[in-house]
């Protein structure tokens, strides 16, 4: 399935409650996986991006995208808002979602935290920031229909479990991730208004 959801801003938060059952693998006996960690995972990110998006009066016309497979990849975009700046262009926003409320930079790795990931031991994965930034790469880089469209990317990453501490002191955002988190920004749980601002003049 190259995604599981593509609707209006002003459907997505009316769908708000059914979204995580459609985000269950096909044939899944949905009573068990209610019971999960990645459901409880989605409800929370959702409800954390629809206030946020509601806060910052992104227009109901906007498109929302979730889990958007990339081609030829098993890749998964967690987030888009696609929509229109006040000059007319065409845009898309990704938007990487993290539950963690810790994780760790790996001194001369760029790209790579000590993360608990899905409840494991703490262990080295992609930087929030890396993974939305590849994303942005391969769709300008890879679809064509971005290019013949002309639209236009950008992409951030948003912890909102995370007291992110502002990329001068924070030390996800310190060397050897510096200029990642500039080019992709992160967003922590004190930046709603931030990413909401973020989104909305894109």
């Amino acid at each position: 399935m190259p995604i599981v959801y593509k609707d209006s801003m002003r459907n997505f938060h009316r769908d708000l409650d059914v979204i995580p059952d459609r985000l269950a693998d096909p044939g899944v006996n949905l009573a068990a996986y209610r019971r999960t960690a990645q459901y409880r995972s989605w409800r929370n990110s959702l409800a954390y991006m629809s206030n946020m998006l509601r806060d910052a009066d992104v227009r109901d016309d906007c498109g929302v995208l979730i889990e958007f497979k990339l081609p030829s990849t098993s890749r998964r975009i967690d987030f888009i808002v696609t929509g229109c700046d006040r000059q007319g262009a065409k845009n898309f926003v990704i938007v990487e979602l993290k539950q963690w409320d810790r994780a760790e930079p790996v001194p001369d790795k760029e790209g790579v935290v000590l993360a608990n990931v899905a409840g494991s031991v703490f262990k080295e994965t992609s930087h929030p920031c890396y993974q939305a930034w590849s994303y942005q790469l391969f769709l300008e880089n890879m679809l064509d229909s971005v290019r013949s469209n002309h639209l236009h990317a950008a992409a951030c990453a948003y912890m909102h479990n995370y007291p992110y501490d502002g990329i001068e002191t924070d030390p996800l955002a310190r060397p050897p991730n510096r200029q990642l988190v500039e080019q992709t920004p992160l967003f922590g749980m004190y930046d709603r208004l931030r990413l909401g601002r973020f989104i909305s003049e894109r």
